[in-house]
């Protein structure tokens, strides 16, 4: 094996030697000796990062989002609505009974038989009847029904409610309007809803 020097002051070096004896200096194989680098580091320009963590934002947002529109579908779909019209007599002081006119299929919560109206100059009340067809129990029903002058303006609405109503069940109502509208009113069921 040849002699190795050291690259600095010239000394001879021992076989397997790291640094001269003489000087000190650190020696490398090639008989050269060491030198420091920095090691080198690329960082992404800061536009770069920000651009990451806005998409990043931007994805979870959406995500988000269509969560929430999928839950409000689902919350919508629960409530059942029926839409009907029956029309009341002229005379505000007396009864009215209507057929409840009903071109639909068998609804989870249906209208049955027919309805009573009632306006005694102070409040009108619509009395019916409406049942649970599913398998399981609301815990919550509600019946609306809008309220019409003889022109056709919507003037209030009447509502009743009820909780805990069973499958298979009933339920006899007596919706209110404490507005009267004077003669020739009508009403129109605007919904029926339960969860």
């Amino acid at each position: 094996m040849a002699d190795k020097f050291c690259s600095n002051c010239g000394n001879e070096l021992k076989e397997g030697a790291k640094f001269c004896d003489k000087c000190g200096k650190a020696v490398t194989n090639d008989n050269t000796e060491d030198e420091y680098k920095e090691p080198t580091v690329q960082v992404p320009p800061v536009t770069q990062q920000v651009k990451k963590k806005k998409n990043k934002g931007c994805l979870i947002g959406f995500i988000i989002f269509i969560l929430i529109v999928v839950g409000l579908g689902a919350s919508i779909n629960k409530a059942t609505k029926i839409e009907q019209t029956a029309n009341t007599n002229q005379d505000s002081s007396a009864n009215n009974k209507q057929s409840t006119n009903q071109n639909v299929s068998k609804r989870n919560l249906e209208l049955v038989g027919e309805t009573t109206s009632t306006n005694d100059g102070y409040a009108i009340s619509i009395e019916g009847t409406v049942k649970n067809n599913r398998s399981t129990a609301y815990s919550y029903v509600q019946i609306t029904f809008g309220i019409y002058d003889k022109n056709g303006n919507k003037v209030g609405s009447a509502m009743d409610n009820v909780n805990n109503l069973g499958s298979g069940e009933t339920w006899k109502f007596k919706a209110i309007c404490l507005n009267s509208p004077g003669n020739g009113w009508t009403y129109k069921l605007d919904e029926i809803t339960g969860y």
